[in-house]
């Protein structure tokens, strides 16, 4: 077990080192979070990707880990600020849509989020998260008529293994017989 420790230093002084000749590349401070964040050590990597942003400011994948991270805690607010920048700079990339939504939801800008949303969906109609998350957003929005459609894209092909969007559905059900 010692030597294998000792194989873990080494291996996060090479990439700090990393790092450090290479301060302007994205491919260093991204290796050296993700140890840290494999090993369960989110405040060594959220302080990495915070260095990593402060080096390389206009990288998104760089915020965007930052902001998944921060979204995992809870931090909303946070993960706000940095995926607000990361869309920015991308504005097309799904993924950084879709946690950029998730904030802006959580934060209870509803409007906001479902703009975001719309445009993610309409570029990715097959991805199962943005989907499940505009039909969400649209169901915060009491647009529940409007999620039907999308919940039922979801569950049409069976291949939901977990019961949220089930649950989602039948609430939304529930909610339009009333």
């Amino acid at each position: 077990a010692e030597a294998h420790k000792g194989n873990k230093n080494e291996a996060v002084a090479s990439l700090t080192k990393a790092t450090q000749i290479c301060f302007d590349q994205p491919l260093p401070w991204l290796g050296l979070a993700d140890y840290y964040t494999n090993n369960g050590d989110e405040a060594c990597a959220i302080a990495t990707l915070q260095a990593a942003a402060q080096a390389i400011p206009d990288n998104p994948e760089i915020l965007r880990r930052l902001g998944e991270i921060y979204i995992r805690r809870y931090s909303y607010t946070q993960a706000h600020e940095v995926l607000a920048t990361a869309n920015q700079l991308e504005p097309d990339n799904p993924v950084i849509s879709l946690n950029f939504a998730i904030t802006l939801r959580q934060l209870g800008h509803l409007d906001a989020a479902h703009d975001v949303l719309s445009k993610a969906f309409l570029a990715n109609p097959e991805d199962e998260k943005i989907t499940l998350a505009f039909a969400k957003t649209l169901i915060d929005l009491g647009r529940y008529q409007q999620a039907l459609p999308h919940l039922e894209s979801l569950l049409s092909d069976g291949l939901i293994g977990q019961p949220g969007p089930y649950i989602t559905y039948a609430q939304v059900l529930l909610l339009l017989w009333e």
